[in-house]
């Protein structure tokens, strides 16, 4: 990053940094009292409050799985009460709330902020043991015409589902309201794809949403097709959100998402591809320690079995071929080709594989290769400055919309700039 910097003031020493506007930064300051509000219990270990605040609020943060429905009924009013101080809203601001998420499922709530003029849709981020696995479901899956993060895609299905007839029921009854979709971290992740979809005009959202309207005698057809138009014009804030979308994605939505990065924070750098190349450096540091090794055999990396097959190395003739390997296993396979033939030619007669099969599986490495923003990690193992990448590839994930970095966060005055999605692309590792 300063190496970045230093290059384009002496690039463009007349060029002064763009900033974000008044009503950016008065929207970051709305969406993060929210997202910190989707935590619950434990909004307040996460919020400005005390020391003993914070402590109470772990404590009864463990509390929403109640063995009794009384247990759970009082778990639910002390996280929706714990939500409500922490958004600055009374608790009965909180139309619908799910503390108790589950697998690709993640707890949200619906709130209608008068103070603000918004209907509030907040995602949580990453807090139970089954939010992790959102997380590492990282690869890279078919979206509105570009790519995203598997898990997040899957789980903001399942929240707009939950959702949806609340926000349209809440703009329905507040018709000069604005409809904000945040969250926290992967909450962050899923409040974009949420918004994307909310954008896209997708039938299954209408169908969603007009289920709760239809029910509501008051509302004609007209004020329906409103409602569903405000829907589709919402606005998202996401708060240290990992990188989740392809780049075409990010510039489509950059009109209406904002992605918020504070200093040096790693989670908005992390995707499948940049836990790759960051366990390529360390491997290239320490390539015979174990655990190294085992990741980078799962993230398929070096480390993968050279015995592994070539197909499922290459990928077959999916969308998603390519995605789940970048190539390393099929060049080690390469290199020790010569020795493996002599050897398997001493012990049988028979050719390993026809011609034609060894042009297929040539065109499908080259295609898998193609399809990564690198090659093999073999290929960059001695770069120490600067790595292209493919903008393209299917793995190639950045943040989505503009994205305001806060660089100081506790001085008097952050500095606050807008910077390109690709700017956090990558996880750097410091010399010492």
């Amino acid at each position: 990053e300063r190496d970045r910097r230093r290059a384009v003031r002496e690039l463009y020493p007349h060029m002064r940094p763009e900033v974000p506007s008044e009503d950016d930064l008065s929207r970051v300051r709305v969406a993060v009292k929210h997202a910190i509000g989707a935590y619950g219990t434990a909004s307040a270990a996460l919020g400005d409050a005390s020391l003993r605040e914070k402590l109470t609020s772990l404590a009864n943060a463990s509390d929403i799985g109640g063995a009794s429905s009384n247990d759970r009924a009082m778990a639910h009013a002390k996280a929706t009460e714990a939500c409500a101080k922490s958004a600055g809203i009374a608790p009965t601001d909180i139309i619908d709330a799910d503390w108790t998420g589950t697998e690709f499922s993640p707890s949200a709530f619906v709130a209608v902020d008068a103070a603000e003029g918004v209907v509030v849709l907040s995602i949580r981020g990453t807090w139970e043991a089954h939010d992790a696995l959102t997380d590492v479901s990282s690869s890279s899956v078919p979206f509105l015409g570009g790519w995203a993060h598997a898990g997040m895609v899957a789980s903001a299905w399942q929240v707009l589902k939950r959702m949806a007839p609340a926000l349209a029921t809440s703009l329905a009854k507040h018709p000069t309201f604005t409809l904000l979709v945040t969250g926290h971290s992967m909450g962050g992740g899923v409040a974009a794809c949420v918004a994307m979809l909310l954008h896209s005009d997708d039938d299954d959202v209408k169908l969603a949403a007009a289920i709760s309207l239809r029910r509501e005698s008051a509302i004609d057809v007209a004020e329906q097709d409103e409602v569903l138009r405000r829907m589709a014009l919402c606005a998202c804030v996401c708060i240290a959100a990992p990188s989740v979308s392809s780049m075409d994605l990010s510039e489509a939505a950059s009109a209406y998402i904002t992605c918020v990065v504070a200093g040096a924070d790693v989670v908005p750098r992390l995707c499948h591809a940049s836990v790759r190349r960051l366990l390529r450096r360390l491997n290239a540091s320490a390539p015979s320690h174990a655990m190294l090794k085992a990741f980078s055999s799962v993230l398929g990396g070096r480390d993968r079995p050279a015995e592994a097959d070539v197909d499922s190395l290459c990928g077959g003739d999916s969308d998603n071929e390519g995605n789940d390997n970048d190539g390393d296993g099929v060049r080690e396979i390469g290199m020790n080709s010569t020795s493996n033939a002599a050897s398997t030619v001493g012990e049988s007669s028979t050719p390993m594989t026809s011609p034609s099969k060894d042009g297929d599986t040539k065109r499908r490495r080259e295609d898998a290769k193609r399809n990564k923003c690198q090659g093999a990690w073999g290929e960059l193992e001695d770069v120490v400055g600067l790595e292209l990448r493919d903008h393209a590839a299917t793995d190639f994930m950045v943040q989505p919309g503009r994205v305001i970095h806060f660089k100081h966060l506790r001085s008097s005055a952050p500095t606050a700039e807008l910077k390109h999605p690709t700017a956090f692309t990558d996880v750097t590792l410091i010399r010492t």
